[in-house]
């Protein structure tokens, strides 16, 4: 399993695209990323939308409202370095994602 750590302003949007065959993180083309923008301002992508089962949502925000910069640097985590479950930890570890500057 991998999870990616981002910091993303009110205005921002971050497109990245999964791809199951990498099992990784990957930018996507600028026009995609600018209708994604688009819509994203629009209010136009279906309001349900989230990193989280809906129906757990109260779980996910009293677990994730702990997770802060100081948090992570506190771990030795990047922001936008993807991060592998002990499982998969018996190569190198990828380094920060490819695609647009997190900060």
């Amino acid at each position: 399993a991998r999870g990616l750590f981002v910091e993303v302003g009110a205005s921002q949007v971050l497109g990245l695209r999964w791809s199951p065959m990498d099992e990784d993180f990957g930018a996507l083309p600028e026009y995609e990323l600018v209708g994604l923008t688009e819509a994203v301002h629009r209010l136009e992508l279906d309001p349900s939308l989230g990193p989280y089962d809906p129906n757990r949502y109260d779980l996910w925000q009293s677990l994730t409202c702990h997770i802060s910069r100081e948090t992570l640097k506190r771990c030795n985590i990047e922001l936008g370095c993807v991060i592998l479950s002990g499982a998969d930890l018996a190569g190198e570890p990828p380094g920060p994602a490819e695609g647009p500057s997190v900060r």
